[in-house]
């Protein structure tokens, strides 16, 4: 019993550390950066680098938004098209 006890906490602590590494969390925190345009070019560019796990795993490390801010923008600026 005590077993499945356990591997019902790993699974449910897995689960909520992979829902704060969610690409909804991500994108509720880049909507939410002052003067964000959803839909501009800059909010779509980071769409698409926040899909990947690794990216986004690193934006959410950031220790506030200001640094995410600014990592995002690199980001986009070394990943241009």
């Amino acid at each position: 019993m005590e077993r499945i006890a356990d591997a019902i906490e790993s699974r449910n602590s897995t689960e909520s550390r992979e829902s704060s590494f969610s690409i909804k969390n991500a994108m509720t925190i880049v909507q939410n950066f002052p003067g964000m345009i959803v839909g501009n070019d800059l909010w779509w560019k980071m769409s698409d680098l926040l899909v990947k796990q690794s990216m986004r795993e690193m934006f959410l490390a950031q220790e506030d938004a200001e640094l995410q801010l600014q990592w995002l923008e690199k980001k986009t600026m070394l990943h241009r098209d």
